[in-house]
């Protein structure tokens, strides 16, 4: 079981951090607030779109699969309408 699972299993929810003894999960919002470019590696295609569309991005998707790539780089200052690409594999 990947820890992400452990999370509330709302793509507004990531994991933030893992340890032996506990897993810290943030809710995704707290980025969208900030105007920072949220990160969606590791997500399945139906949870980076929600998060990625919900901020504002235009969402370009090359591949199937889970996000190994975007285009910016999370935590990056963003513009709503801003095009974004993310490869799945």
């Amino acid at each position: 079981r990947s820890a992400r699972g452990r999370c509330s299993s709302s793509p507004m929810n990531r994991v933030t951090g893992v340890s032996r003894t506990m897993i810290s999960c943030m809710p995704w919002k707290m980025d969208q607030e900030s105007g920072k470019t949220p990160r969606v590696v590791g997500m399945g295609l139906r949870d980076a779109l929600y998060v990625l569309e919900k901020a504002g991005f235009q969402v370009e998707v090359r591949g199937s699969g889970k996000v190994y790539r975007q285009s910016i780089t999370a935590g990056q200052a963003y513009k709503r309408g801003q095009h974004i690409t993310i490869q799945l594999r």
